[in-house]
């Protein structure tokens, strides 16, 4: 089951001041007041302004152009030329990460300030750096492409700290900022990773340094390379068919990634993709490796049509989608009819145990296993109900319809009402109501 998650360079301004030397004569120069000597200077030179400070905000840019250049280029020194010599652990797990993302096949990193937004350093940060001459907290985009996988850019919001250090701006932290505003974590944060490649699939993991430890193999690649191919069948929709799967070897490393408040031990992988400027970033595949230890290839299988059926679905998706629609659309495409999941859900109902309903978006985040269960089943056969009584071409009409919509005026509601009477003639309240009558 899945909770689905759905972030030009500036060039740096080098400030020249000249100092002026004034030469005084008596003509030119100040006078000051006669004494009792009569003495007066016969010259006079101006004090040289005080050197302005660089702009924080082209400066930054320019140390993050610098930084994301040394990460391409797999220059250690120029990476690291770039954070506070004073951040001794910061520049310590720095050159750790350093390393993890040169090992990756990345066909493109780049670090972007984000033009026009406020510094987001206040009080506090000035007293944690008060031997700084100044504190600047920008949001940043990491913009990067996994190598022949990603046909576009993945996008996460970082908040680095720049101090001002003799005249120079340079990263002491990312992690200043509490709540909404903290750094997107990735799986090579939380320790060394290596990838291996598949024709269509990547998989990313820490290699394994305990006993016990199983790292996914030619075994798990084949099995998310026949998932691909089932989707590929059953979505029409534009993909490229390249999928990038995130093994951790925790729960605490799927949380933090993915960043989410609400328990997460009732899923057994998520498809991670956040939204930034009116688009998704391609969506992950997210998996701790022990969930999907001594699990049958069947359902590993399952778990991996189900998620890539998310990814394949990015490109035409919007926030105005609900997630029944989401993941009734996912097991749909995952999902043979008449299995067991199929039988169990029918004799529930049709026993009275179960009243068919479609569950909100909170309901999904917060339910049991066994409402959970309910609620995935119940979204599956509305869409099928939807395209066996519409056809399936109208369904991915209704679907991409409702995924442009927030690009115009109106609410969630609004939206998921005017398209579904423009597809069916029915309300939502009305769709309901004929499903479960139909079951």
């Amino acid at each position: 089951m899945n909770k689905l998650l759905v972030a030009g360079a500036v060039l740096a301004l080098a400030l020249a001041l000249g100092i002026w030397l004034m030469l005084g004569s008596e003509e030119d120069s100040p006078r000051g007041p006669t004494g009792a000597t009569g003495a007066e200077p016969n010259d006079a030179e101006e004090k040289p302004e005080p050197p302005e400070d660089p702009d924080p905000r082209a400066a930054a840019s320019d140390v993050l152009s610098r930084r994301a250049r040394a990460v391409m280029d797999g220059d250690r020194s120029a990476f690291l030329a770039t954070i506070d010599p004073a951040a001794k652990r910061f520049r310590k797990r720095q050159g750790a990460i350093f390393e993890r993302l040169t090992s990756l096949r990345l066909g493109r990193y780049e670090l972007l300030q984000q033009v026009g937004e406020p510094n987001l350093a206040r009080l506090e940060h000035e007293r944690r750096y008060k031997n700084a001459d100044g504190v600047f907290i920008p949001r940043v985009e990491e913009v990067y492409r996994f190598k022949r996988y990603d046909d576009a850019d993945f996008v996460s919001s970082l908040f680095f700290t720049f101090v001002l250090r003799d005249g120079e701006w340079l990263i002491a932290a990312d992690d200043d900022l509490k709540g909404r505003r903290t750094t997107e974590r990735n799986l090579w944060d939380y320790g060394p990773v290596v990838q291996s490649r598949g024709s269509n699939v990547t998989v990313v993991q820490h290699p394994c340094r305990e006993a016990g430890c199983v790292e996914l193999g030619d075994s798990f690649l084949q099995l998310a390379e026949s998932a691909r191919r089932q989707v590929k069948e059953r979505w029409p929709g534009s993909w490229n068919g390249r999928v990038v799967v995130l093994a951790t070897s925790s729960r605490r490393e799927v949380r933090k990634i993915i960043d989410v408040d609400y328990a997460i031990s009732n899923f057994a992988a998520f498809a991670y993709s956040p939204y930034e400027d009116d688009m998704y970033s391609p969506a992950r595949i997210v998996v701790d490796r022990a969930t999907l230890s001594g699990r049958s290839s069947d359902i590993i299988e399952l778990i991996l049509t189900h998620e890539m059926a998310h990814v394949a679905t990015r490109r035409v998706s919007g926030p105005h989608i609900p997630l029944w629609l989401e993941e009734g659309l996912a097991e749909w495409i995952a999902r043979v009819p008449g299995d067991s999941a199929d039988l169990y859900y029918a004799n529930q109902v049709a026993t009275g145990a179960v009243e068919p309903r479609l569950a909100t978006d909170r309901q999904f985040r917060r339910g049991t296993a066994d409402e959970l269960f309910v609620h995935y089943q119940s979204s599956r056969t509305a869409v099928e109900y939807f395209i066996e009584r519409w056809g399936y071409g109208k369904f991915v009409r209704f679907y991409k319809t409702l995924g442009d919509s927030h690009m115009e005026f109106g609410t969630r509601a609004q939206h998921l009402r005017s398209t579904m009477r423009r597809f069916t003639g029915l309300t939502p309240s009305k769709f309901e109501s004929q499903w479960a009558d139909s079951i």
